[in-house]
């Protein structure tokens, strides 16, 4: 067994990096942090569970960190080859020698789609890039040209297979057309009498239905041709945007789209559509690809990093670039899934390859305690981090309790949920605020629980608690109360004596 040497680089939040640290002791606590204690530079930490994913740099000659090359569609070709539809060209990276391949393609076309049709060959198209076909012998990408009726716009965005012998081109601004390819032939290719432009995705569903998802909504084709219409005004059937980036069908059968203003699904056996956005627990509105994992979550890629949902309990879990995404800025139609369930989300700084059931989440806790309790905006005197009940008078009934939950992963992810029993029905609903204010409490008894969850959105099982009592005027006290009536019975008593 031969030993090797490792180098260590410390950078900050911001990338930047540390050029020499002198390091002075290691200490490891039982969360998983790393603590470094170094000469000049501070305490560095470092936790294992922090950076989830990795990322592939698309290294070319010509491209450097300040002229960068982005990526928007992938096909694995085989075990050892991915094709990458980059922003000036076809890219292939070969995955056991860890090298890039640039096509040079005439013009240099932005590459948006890459298919492997029913007969095993592989598509492409890109904007002036016309129908691309792969030449696996010469490995070279041709277009294709057509004399008897050649394909009008050469701006390809998307390659539906239809069966073996032919293929929807959809281009950006010219329309479908049907490519036959024993004969050469491009036709165009009507939906309802009506030229659909922008196609830009598409899924051939269980039953061979052919979705394809525009700037004005959604078209559904079946074998005998029958067209369906979704869009945004379409009643219970309605989509959350005509903008679609995506489609997917789920196990369950339901059709998912990704647009620009959240995600839609489509139950067609109900036939309704349910809207997911920001509000429900989204990073961002903007949906640029989806994908679905083996246990039915939907992995979605926005503008502000990726978002994992489960449709049981339709809750998100959300990662960003903090857990070791490229960006939190993704692609258009920059997600695939290929064949071993292995998931490739591409954006501004590269892509990230990942097999979903191979992320590991914090398996920690976070400790949520109470930090301090203001009156009337003003901190307290009194030290409250060591008492668990507090007392006020009566005009003393405005407090804000400020709360803090100790987590050294991702800690702007923490979510915070609170009660004020006596007060409130109900937990209020889940935030980030760490501090809220009571107003006009009456006089009595209230405590005050709060809790919170770690990075991934898994709630802790411990809470802090403090008790909170609003003392009455002594006039309105139940002692006072009760000596006035043992008083007036007396008095009632002494009268009455007095009368005999």
């Amino acid at each position: 067994m031969s030993n090797s040497l490792v180098k260590l680089v410390f950078k900050d939040a911001n990338d930047t990096i540390f050029d020499k640290v002198n390091v002075g002791s290691f200490l490891k606590d039982k969360t998983g942090n790393l603590w470094i204690g170094t000469e000049g530079e501070g305490l560095i930490q470092f936790n294992t569970y922090q950076e989830k994913f990795t990322t592939l740099k698309l290294k070319l000659k010509g491209y450097s960190e300040t002229n960068k090359i982005s990526s928007f569609q992938y096909l694995k070709a085989n075990d050892s080859i991915l094709f990458i539809g980059a922003s000036s060209d076809m890219v292939k990276y070969n995955l056991n020698t860890k090298r890039f391949k640039e096509y040079r393609i005439k013009n240099k076309p932005l590459i948006y789609t890459i298919v492997k049709d029913e007969n095993e060959t592989i598509w492409a198209g890109g904007f002036t890039s016309g129908l691309l076909k792969y030449n696996s012998t010469k490995d070279e990408f041709l277009e294709i040209q057509s004399t008897v009726s050649p394909l009008s716009d050469r701006d390809v965005i998307q390659i539906p297979p239809i069966n073996k012998n032919e293929l929807l081109i959809a281009t950006w601004s010219g329309g479908l057309f049907k490519y036959e390819i024993n004969k050469n032939t491009f036709s165009p290719y009507l939906l309802n009498d009506t030229i659909i432009n922008r196609a830009r995705c598409s899924l051939k569903d269980a039953n061979n239905h052919i979705w394809l998802g525009t700037d004005s909504g959604v078209y559904e084709i079946t074998p005998d041709q029958n067209i369906t219409h979704y869009n945004e005004n379409d009643g219970d059937l309605s989509l959350s945007s005509n903008r679609i980036f995506d489609i997917k069908e789920d196990k369950e059968g339901h059709i998912w789209f990704a647009t620009s203003v959240g995600l839609t699904k489509l139950n067609k056996v109900e036939k309704k559509t349910f809207v997911y956005t920001k509000q429900k627990g989204l990073p961002n509105d903007f949906i640029y690809s989806l994908l679905i994992d083996e246990n039915n979550q939907l992995w979605v890629s926005t503008n502000f990093g990726l978002s994992v949902f489960n449709p049981k309990v339709e809750t998100f879990k959300n990662y960003t670039k903090n857990d070791g995404l490229q960006n939190n800025e993704f692609n258009g139609k920059a997600g695939y899934k290929d064949h071993l369930g292995t998931f490739y989300f591409g954006g501004i700084d590269g892509v990230n390859i990942f097999n979903p059931n191979t992320i590991i989440e914090n398996p920690h806790l976070p400790k949520v305690y109470i930090e301090n309790v203001h009156l009337f905006n003003k901190p307290l005197n009194q030290n409250e981090l060591f008492k668990n009940k507090l007392s006020f008078k009566s005009n003393e009934n405005v407090v804000t309790f400020n709360y803090g939950a100790i987590s050294f992963i991702n800690s702007e992810k923490v979510n915070y949920s609170y009660i004020l029993e006596g007060f409130d029905d109900d937990w209020r609903s889940v935030t980030k605020e760490r501090a809220t204010t009571y107003t006009n409490l009456d006089p009595g008894n209230y405590k005050f629980q709060v809790k919170a969850t770690n990075e991934a959105g898994v709630w802790s099982d411990h809470m802090a608690k403090l008790d909170i009592k609003i003392i009455p005027l002594w006039y309105k006290t139940t002692l006072f109360k009760f000596l006035l009536v043992v008083f007036a019975l007396a008095s009632l008593l002494g009268f009455y004596f007095y009368k005999t």
